[in-house]
């Protein structure tokens, strides 16, 4: 699956009938982490937060 994006003023290299002239996004990187503390030996009780997302 491709992914193009456009932004106003700079051509890009796609070919792609709907996409004439975009810009090809040939890499993307995103993250999502969540921290889990708990007391050292024990599997209960445990305590997460919230999840982190990144920018893409």
């Amino acid at each position: 699956m491709a992914i193009y994006v456009n932004y106003d003023g700079i051509p890009g290299e796609a070919t792609q009938q709907d996409h004439t002239k975009w810009i090809d996004v040939l890499s993307l990187s995103w993250g999502v982490g969540r921290g889990i503390n708990t007391v050292s030996g024990s599997t209960a009780n445990r305590e997460a937060s919230e999840p982190s997302v990144s920018e893409v």
